[in-house]
Formats: structure tokens, C-alpha cells, sequence
């Protein structure tokens, strides 16, 4: 199963001279999108963040196919892939209505759940079983 959902707007600001969406803000809108998805299946992440947990990524990547104009309508959808008792990953498409569903970028995330201990250092956990449980109906 994939989660989708529209994007909010991209500020004019995002754009760069050229009027294409700044290369480095499609990761913004992933983590926006990662965090509707976690509040979706009722993990918060704020509240993942007071219990001293936190989502690390441990890698990323993206393919643009055609560029992001200001004023566009985007829809963006995620999927969970590789998921182990630590770590997995997410596959993500951004879509532009006004082209007809067609693929603008796709990008991965990989993340490994930490927790973060007393020094303030962050220790590979194992993810919580009823997390782990929601993540896998997004395989």
C-alpha cells in the first residue's frame, strides 16, 4: 500500500533564479511528507521526539525528470521498503496534476530509529512493535 497527499504550496522563495524549485527543497518536502504520514498512522513525531526517540537518515537520493514551476499543484505519494527491525526505507514520487499525473522526482530515504541516550548520543533501537506493525501495511 502507498500513502499519498497533496503538498502544500511551495513558497515563491524555494524557487531559484531560473523560476525551478531549488534542488535541495525536494527534501523538504519529503520530511513534510514523512511526518503527515506518521501522524496518519498516529505516531506523531513530536511526540516520538519527547519519548527521546528520533527517525535518523542514513542515506539519500533523488532523480529529477522534470523540473517543479511555481504555481504548480503537486501531489506526492510514499512507500516503505526494506523494513527491518531497525532501519527501512522510504520510496517517494512527486506527481504534478497539471501534467497529467507524471512524475516530476523520486527520491529514498534511509532511516535507522535511535534512541538518544543520556549523553546525548544516539543508540540504534530496535523499532517499537506496534510502529513496525503500521510501517508494514506500507510495504
Amino acid at each position: 500500500m502507498k500513502f499519498s497527499s497533496k503538498i502544500n504550496p511551495v513558497r515563491l522563495g524555494e524557487f531559484d533564479m531560473g523560476g525551478v524549485l531549488y534542488h535541495a527543497r525536494y527534501f523538504h518536502i519529503y520530511e513534510e511528507l514523512r511526518e503527515v504520514f506518521l501522524k496518519h498512522l498516529g505516531f506523531p513525531y513530536p511526540e516520538l521526539v519527547e519519548g527521546g526517540n528520533h527517525l535518523v537518515i542514513q542515506e539519500s537520493s533523488q532523480t529529477f525528470h522534470k523540473p517543479i514551476k511555481y504555481g504548480q499543484e503537486l501531489f506526492a505519494e510514499l512507500k516503505v521498503v526494506d523494513l527491518r527491525k531497525s532501519h527501512f526505507s522510504f520510496e517517494y514520487k512527486i506527481f504534478s496534476n497539471s501534467e497529467s499525473e507524471v512524475v516530476v522526482n523520486r527520491a529514498s530515504t534511509k532511516h535507522a530509529f535511535v534512541k538518544l541516550n543520556n549523553n546525548f548520543e544516539f543508540k540504534i533501537s530496535k523499532i517499537p512493535s506496534d510502529l513496525y506493525e503500521c510501517l508494514q501495511n506500507y510495504t
